[in-house]
């Protein structure tokens, strides 16, 4: 994985609780962005949030969106349409000693949607979150 934090990202990209990697190999894309549990608004609000703020901007709206337990993990799972082609997502977040961490894994979608979706399920369930002292 590279880290891409210093490459034209966002204002609050920048931010040193914000982590963007990415696999070119296996075209996994991977953020992680951590923040106190008090600004999370539970997943379903995020998530509403999520998509309007898309719309504002001209995003494609999400598809196939379905919500899951994964491990620790709450996650939004979808799929995004892009002009030629389509990336499969997930949004994970866990609430933990009072920090809010989101993680959003995406692959480019060459493969059945299921499939895309299996591999970045199996790589959320492999992400652990440690307090570190």
């Amino acid at each position: 994985m590279r880290d891409l934090r210093d490459e034209n990202l966002r204002a609050y990209e920048s931010s040193p609780s914000f982590f963007y990697l990415e696999n070119k190999i296996s075209n996994l894309d991977l953020s992680i962005w951590f923040a106190s549990e008090n600004i999370y608004p539970g997943i379903k609000k995020f998530w509403d949030n999520e998509v309007e703020g898309w719309k504002r901007v001209g995003l494609p709206s999400p598809q196939h969106v379905s919500f899951s337990k994964i491990g620790i993990w709450e996650a939004t799972i979808y799929e995004m349409e892009y002009p030629g082609y389509t990336k499969s997502y997930i949004k994970a977040h866990l609430v933990k000693e009072g920090v809010w961490t989101e993680i959003i894994l995406s692959i480019r979608s060459g493969s059945p949607r299921d499939s895309a979706r299996l591999k970045l399920e199996d790589t959320l369930k492999t992400i652990q979150v440690k307090e570190n002292r």
